[in-house]
């Protein structure tokens, strides 16, 4: 069934639920992938369905049938106790979606180490209102921030923990965005997490069935309209209908107290109470990072677009890479090629590009790590340490500038290592 309409999501929930509409059963939790149509939610909780109370949990796919096992044993070991159900229930009432491990200050600094050479790091340590600032201007001014903090979420959708982070007014983001970092096709859009008292200002949203139920889409499981007078002033999250799937983020969470604050020293700067925010992973089809290591392996070596890394309360940047034609280079390791044609889709952008990988033998956390897929190849053989950047030019046929860029890049993506003669 083709959902266009809400007429056609009322259709749909009542031959899902054909009792809802004649009975008291009025309450609902939506799992599985029908979950994730965002669309169908977002109308079945503003009313376009037989149920006052719809919720919708972050893991709506496999993931949350091991939750449900938990509280459905732990409920089961409370029969005849009400003071531990009671507690179980609190629990349940508090839940929040960060359930990842916990990695310290020793995680953090273990994962830093080793790229010292590469990297500028600056710790905001009793300085957090410092750090926002930093990082919320950052954003304004138009850099893609990547942003780590405590535990990860469970399910697909990256809520703040595991986030890149960006400015909704630059519409240039959606593909700069797409084809640069997340290395994708270029109509996919783009989420806003929106400060939760700000959502009916900017989007089409009365406050649902359940006046009760005050956040509306804490795990971006909603789509709805942005308003007309606010759509042209964050291009960057409005998809082609004029509707965006939001986050709404709550500041008294304790799980989205820091990114809300984050998000409102945005909008004090900006007047726009959002950022645009996709999940920390730089290759299509990659997990979203989960480890301190990995978020420094996959900024330092797949998006040197990103302008800094916040691990924490590290802010962590790469140092200018400047090459020399008479630098030398040589390769971090052995290494192995990959050519494949990728299907390019977009605007006016449209067909398939060739895309060279390489893989570092030792380095399979780096995973594959995209590279010119014209001379990459050849830079690469070449650069043992003997020859000077003008020499492999020369070589290949290259000239200065394609050179120059060909070997920056891949200094910053740490594949090229610097020769310091003594």
């Amino acid at each position: 069934m083709v959902i266009q309409t809400l007429q056609d999501v009322r259709s749909l929930a009542s031959k899902m639920y054909p009792s809802a509409s004649s009975s008291s059963f009025d309450n609902v939790v939506l799992t599985g992938g029908v979950a994730l149509n965002s669309v169908t939610n977002g109308i079945l909780k503003s009313g376009g369905g037989p149920f006052r109370r719809i919720y919708i949990p972050p893991f709506v796919g496999d993931e949350g049938v091991a939750f449900g096992a938990a509280v459905k044993c732990a409920m089961e070991g409370c029969k005849g106790d009400e003071s531990k159900k009671r507690i179980v229930k609190g629990m349940l009432e508090d839940f929040e979606p960060y359930t990842g491990t916990v990695y310290g200050e020793e995680d953090i600094r273990d994962a830093i180490e080793g790229f010292e050479g590469s990297i500028r790091v600056e710790r905001y340590e009793g300085r957090e209102e410092k750090l926002l600032e930093c990082v919320a201007g950052r954003i304004a001014k138009g850099e893609v921030v990547a942003w780590y903090q405590g535990s990860s979420e469970i399910g697909p959708r990256a809520l703040g923990h595991r986030s890149i982070l960006g400015d909704p007014r630059n519409g240039t983001l959606v593909e700069f965005i797409n084809k640069r970092i997340k290395v994708r096709e270029n109509f996919r859009p783009f989420a806003p997490s929106v400060m939760k008292e700000h959502v009916a200002e900017w989007f089409e949203w009365e406050g649902g069935v359940d006046e009760n139920d005050t956040d509306v889409s804490p795990y971006m499981s909603l789509t709805l309209k942005a308003r007309e007078d606010k759509m042209e002033r964050i291009p960057a999250v409005i998809h082609v209908d004029g509707s965006s799937r939001i986050q709404s983020v709550d500041g008294g969470k304790k799980g989205t107290k820091l990114y809300h604050r984050l998000i409102n020293k945005f909008f004090e700067l900006t007047g726009v109470p959002m950022v645009l925010n996709t999940s920390f992973n730089t290759i299509k089809g990659e997990p979203i990072v989960e480890k301190p290591r990995g978020a420094m392996v996959s900024f330092l070596t797949r998006a040197p677009e990103l302008s800094c890394l916040v691990l924490g309360d590290y802010l962590v940047e790469r140092r200018e890479v400047t090459v020399g034609l008479g630098d030398k280079f040589e390769v971090n390791g052995g290494f192995s090629l990959t050519t494949r044609e990728r299907f390019w889709g977009g605007k006016g952008d449209m067909g398939t590009v060739e895309e060279t990988t390489v893989r570092m033998q030792g380095l399979e956390e780096w995973g594959e790590i995209v590279i010119d897929p014209e001379v990459g190849g050849d830079v690469l053989t070449l650069m043992d340490g003997t020859r000077t950047v003008k020499e492999v030019a020369d070589e290949i046929g290259l000239d200065v500038d394609d050179i120059v860029r060909v070997v920056g890049d891949m200094e910053k993506k740490m594949l090229l290592v610097a020769v310091i003669e003594k």
